[in-house]
């Protein structure tokens, strides 16, 4: 693995520890707020949306698709863990919407990428 592999798995770790750490925290209840949280939003979509672009780079040199579906399944396996973690948390819940605005941040850095990569392909 070169330097800049290994920076982006570290740097996918700790997204990852930030995103347990975040999901550690209580807040009082949500009763009564209505409509979607645009902030909470955008939050779950750029947090997984970096966490799996730095995996996606950390498997740079192997940069084939089924890295890009391992980086997918892998990302999607922790969102839903991180979901079931604030179950355990008093004031937070588990959330199928989190669940999905997680799964297109992780959905449309896998796209780019591989449509990078593919890019790069067909350059060389």
């Amino acid at each position: 693995m070169k330097k800049e592999e290994n920076y982006a798995l570290l740097v996918a770790f700790i997204v990852a520890l930030m995103i347990f750490a975040g999901s550690s925290i209580s807040f009082p209840s949500l009763e009564g707020v209505q409509g979607l949280n645009f902030k909470s939003m955008a939050y779950h979509f750029s947090i997984f949306f970096f966490f799996a672009a730095f995996l996606l780079v950390s498997l740079a040199p192997k940069g084939n698709l089924s890295n890009v579906i391992f980086v997918i399944i892998f990302s999607f396996l922790y969102a839903i863990s991180d979901e079931i973690h604030q179950v355990f948390v008093p004031g937070r819940a588990f959330s199928y919407g989190d669940i999905f605005v997680d799964l297109c941040g992780i959905l449309l850095v896998s796209i780019l990428y591989a449509i990078f990569r593919w890019g790069q392909k067909q350059k060389a």
